[in-house]
């Protein structure tokens, strides 16, 4: 056998002895079981003097030239077996808790914390909670019912982002399947995370666009490297139809220059391709026009045309890549 376990409050010199009753004469001490290194210089000597500076094993082989056993002792350091855990990065004005943990069963400690003036609650006991108003340190003692005190810290880190700056906002809160909006977050000067992530352009950038194929809610996350708050915006998606009442031509318009309805328009606008025609009674084509900002004046060939009826056809392609044909006739009214 070997001398019992230590437990030390800090370094000092250890005798460490194998009893053997006098049956051994060879001794040999090592850091390893495996005997790589040799601590002993006479191998004759049944006591290893020395002084650990950490935890550790220590081994012995001991021999009579026939027969050898091979035994260890432990030393530990009460230190060593103190964890501090916390949720360590908080908003101004939040709490968080502070766990202090030993690590080795046989070691059993009571617990001051300070300062007392961000501790909610006693200062004592292996958890409290706290609630600092900046980036501070907890400072904890530690004692062991053997007299040894230990003292560490864990620092909380304390970031501030003012209530109520946080919002996220969209484009449209109204669209049909398959649009595109712009989401926004605010407020400027922190770092940004949208959620989910699916059909978002740029997702770390405090405005994305996000193509939307259904209803969704998007979490926006702004964060100064410490302090995370978050908002949340809903995008509703409509059942939509490439047709009237989502898309259609007006059944009148009167270019007489009064500035009211003075241009034929195409409406709709989740067109995405369109081709649109108008043609006389006589079936002659006097408009045509494949982009939606383009509307007809009532003219045809520099010419104002005489108020009359006529005929459109219009094939679009709304944003759901849906293709419709729509046919019918307008009044030109002067």
């Amino acid at each position: 056998s070997t001398t019992v376990d230590q437990e030390l409050c800090q370094p000092i010199p250890l005798d460490l002895t194998a009893y053997t009753n006098g049956t051994a004469n060879n001794f040999i001490w090592s850091t390893n079981s495996n005997f790589t290194d040799t601590l002993n210089t006479n191998l004759q000597d049944s006591v290893l003097s020395i002084t650990p500076s950490g935890p550790i094993t220590y081994y012995v082989e001991v021999s009579n030239g026939g027969c050898s056993l091979v035994d260890s002792v432990v030393v530990d350091f009460i230190g060593s077996s103190l964890i501090l855990s916390a949720n360590d990065s908080i908003c101004a004005g939040e709490s968080t808790q502070i766990t202090a943990q030993s690590t080795n069963p046989a070691i059993t400690f009571t617990y001051t914390w300070a300062p007392d003036s961000v501790i909610q609650g006693a200062n004592t006991g292996s958890t409290i909670t706290v609630t600092p108003l900046e980036t501070q340190y907890i400072v904890v003692t530690a004692s062991s019912a053997t007299g040894c005190v230990v003292q560490d810290s864990i620092q909380i880190f304390v970031g501030n982002i003012p209530n109520g700056v946080v919002e996220a906002t969209a484009s449209e809160y109204l669209v049909a399947a398959g649009s595109s909006v712009t989401l926004n977050g605010a407020p400027n000067g922190y770092s940004y995370s949208w959620t989910p992530t699916t059909g978002l352009a740029s997702p770390n950038s405090q405005s994305t666009s996000a193509f939307i194929e259904e209803t969704t809610l998007f979490t926006l996350n702004v964060s100064d490297g410490i302090c995370t708050k978050s908002d949340t915006v809903l995008v509703k998606v409509f059942e939509f139809i490439c047709d009237d009442p989502f898309v259609y031509v007006p059944n009148a318009f009167s270019p007489n220059g009064d500035n009211e309805n003075d241009v034929l328009y195409v409406r709709g606008n989740l067109v995405k391709e369109m081709v649109f025609r108008v043609y006389d009674r006589w079936g002659e084509l006097v408009f045509e026009s494949f982009d939606r900002s383009q509307g007809w004046d009532g003219t045809f060939r520099g010419k104002e045309l005489d108020p009359d009826t006529y005929d459109y056809y219009l094939k679009v392609t709304c944003v759901d890549d849906y293709e419709s044909i729509i046919k019918g006739n307008v009044t030109l009214m002067r």
